[in-house]
């Protein structure tokens, strides 16, 4: 397994047990819809679009305070955009993740809650592809949505900066939540880029949660 995915399950493991040991905290699974793109810079005549995709994982919050929580995410994300280049057609790019977001969350209110979420999120490469028509030497098509691996030409790291916001339902001893959240990456994740163009992943996410409470009230 990679060193650093397994750093990345380390740590979100290390705070989940820490936070067993918390006055309150909880732990569930969250994930929803992401409506994913990219932002190209500098570079001009391929038209990008957005498309759906999907996040899932584990979530564990440790309270801090009364209205502050830390808490860490450890979600499989999907990153992909479609993209027109120039006379090849139309190619449907697709990029898998493991990710930790770590955040800091504001809560307000008591049973009905509303949050507001600040942090990064760091991400490990798990596969990328690209699917679209595939040419023959002599132009003639030979497969329409042919399978190009990614992963040789992109960035194994990627880290990126999220902003949530949302509500959050308590019964006795469970939670659930509704959050919107916003990721953009700090970091080029296309390797093969020239010096004058760089990619990075962006997505607007809509998560729903489900959290079971731990500790004394």
């Amino acid at each position: 397994m990679n060193k650093r995915i397994q750093f990345l399950i380390i740590l979100w493991f290390s705070l989940a047990t820490f936070s067993a040991q918390a006055q309150l905290h909880s732990i569930g699974v969250t994930g929803g819809y992401a409506n994913t793109t990219v932002i190209l810079q500098d570079r001009v005549g391929n038209e990008i679009n957005s498309e759906a995709n999907f996040v899932a994982g584990l979530q564990t919050s440790l309270r801090l305070t009364p209205h502050w929580f830390l808490e860490l995410d450890l979600l499989y994300t999907q990153n992909g955009y479609r993209t027109s280049f120039f006379s090849l057609g139309e190619f449907d790019l697709d990029y898998n993740y493991l990710s930790v977001p770590l955040k800091i969350s504001y809560r307000f209110g008591n049973k009905i809650q509303g949050f507001i979420n600040l942090g990064v999120t760091q991400s490990i490469l798990l596969n990328a592809k690209a699917i679209g028509p595939l040419f023959g030497p002599a132009d003639e098509l030979v497969d329409p949505n042919a399978t190009f691996d990614l992963k040789p030409s992109t960035r194994n790291f990627d880290l990126s900066g999220m902003a949530g916001i949302g509500a959050r339902y308590n019964f006795s001893r469970w939670a659930i939540s509704l959050e919107g959240r916003f990721n953009r990456s700090f970091t080029n994740f296309d390797k093969l880029t020239g010096s004058n163009v760089e990619a990075f992943h962006q997505s607007l996410q809509v998560l729903l949660g489900v959290h079971y409470l731990l500790g004394k009230k």
